[in-house]
């Protein structure tokens, strides 16, 4: 058993479409990020991450003592291959053993040691690579997304940690997992940066830009423009109100994928200026600034989601939530600063009717945001950190 006052090496595996240090943002990578950066204040891990490599990043990534960084470079026929594992993958919705990243990954941690490795997402499959390597059980993967696997992902993984108790619910029905080898860990957001608020400078000019005007009631969307979103429907009940003085702020861009709902997205908003505003993607460290103008967010989500942690970004800065009841978004919500929408063959009606009642409620400030900031602390980066070390040694401990 390994003692208590010793660090656990752990070794995170980031996929290779964005870097860590986060300089490009990307959600798997910030929660990453924050991470090393919480590992820098408590320094209870012995911590390497395995980023693919960004010369912005490898150079912020120098201020970091207590992490090790492993960066992997790609050249111009592993842009190709990767290119091609992407699309094999979303044809056929499983994935391929083909990623030259993996590959030279693995190559490189092949000979050192570790108490865990956690892959952070990426290409489950390759993990039975490493067990030519490492023992099973002490590779470990990071769930961010719902999964049914139409393979046996106990082959691949000694456990497994999920984003919510509703993927971990859908994993355990749909895999041979064990119960006791399967992880909740509730992801967690930098407070401080949406708790700031926005110059009234920049309020003013931002407003201007968008149209908005004294007594506007702004509904802010943040997520990708795709149809398991719930975006169209959004529209649809903002439209329904029949009110000029409700706007919706959507803040995001579409899929490669998904190149055709993004174009009918664009036409209902050419439709309607005036209300609907479509202002693409916005970097995270800009976020304050809209979640500073509006009113109140949404996330109406029609398909399973894993999680709802922009909501609780919302909740940082002050502002109620409306949210669809669609996977693990209930378990990221706070009751006294939100309203629920079921989705069901009335959900755009229902959520025309709760956007009215928490217009009523913002204006009547019926909303208590001072308690609403206090409550979001539990979803804090810095107790994420400390739960994923708590998960790590429980895994630790269970050798014993």
């Amino acid at each position: 058993m390994k003692p208590e006052n010793n660090r656990i090496k752990v070794c995170l595996i980031l996929p290779c479409a964005l870097p860590v240090p986060a300089v490009h943002g990307g959600a798997v990578e910030l929660l990453a990020h924050s991470i090393s950066k919480y590992n820098e204040k408590f320094n209870l891990l012995d911590l390497y991450i395995v980023s693919i490599h960004d010369d912005k990043a490898v150079k912020e990534s120098e201020a970091y003592k207590n992490t090790s960084w492993i960066f992997i470079k790609k050249n111009l026929f592993d842009v190709i291959s990767d290119y091609l594992f992407r699309i094999l993958r979303r044809l056929f919705r499983r994935s391929f053993l083909i990623s030259t990243y993996d590959y030279k990954v693995l190559k490189r941690l092949k000979a050192m040691e570790f108490d865990r490795i956690i892959f952070e997402g990426g290409n489950i499959l390759f993990m039975t690579k490493y067990q030519k390597y490492f023992p099973k059980k002490k590779l470990m993967f990071h769930l961010h997304y719902v999964e049914r696997p139409d393979y046996d992902i106990n082959r691949c993984a000694g456990s497994v940690i999920t984003i919510s108790e509703y993927v971990k619910r859908v994993l355990l029905e749909n895999s041979k997992l064990e119960p006791e080898n399967v992880y909740t860990l509730l992801n967690g957001i930098e407070i401080e940066k949406f708790a700031v608020s926005p110059s009234e400078e920049v309020c003013y000019f931002l407003k201007k830009r968008l149209g908005i005007r004294k007594g506007d009631f702004v509904l802010l969307f943040v997520g990708r423009i795709i149809e398991e979103k719930g975006v169209k429907e959004l529209i649809s009940s903002v439209l329904a109100l029949n009110d000029p003085s409700v706007k919706l702020i959507l803040a995001g861009q579409g899929a490669s994928f998904h190149k055709g709902y993004r174009r009918e997205i664009e036409t209902l908003s050419k439709n309607a200026p005036e209300q609907i505003k479509l202002v693409g993607y916005i970097p995270n460290e800009q976020l304050y600034c809209y979640f500073g103008i509006a009113d109140c967010f949404i996330m109406p989500s029609i398909g399973e989601e894993g999680a709802g942690l922009v909501q609780s970004e919302a909740y940082a800065a002050g502002k109620p939530a409306i949210v669809s009841n669609r996977g693990g978004i209930p378990e990221y919500r706070l009751e006294d600063a939100s309203r629920m929408v079921e989705y069901d063959p009335d959900f755009v009606k229902n959520l025309k009717a709760t956007i009215v009642e928490m217009r009523k409620l913002v204006f009547d400030e019926k909303i208590d945001v001072q308690r609403m900031r206090e409550e979001v602390e539990k979803y804090s980066a810095e107790r994420y950190y400390l739960n994923y070390v708590e998960v790590l040694r429980q895994e630790v401990l269970r050798e014993g």
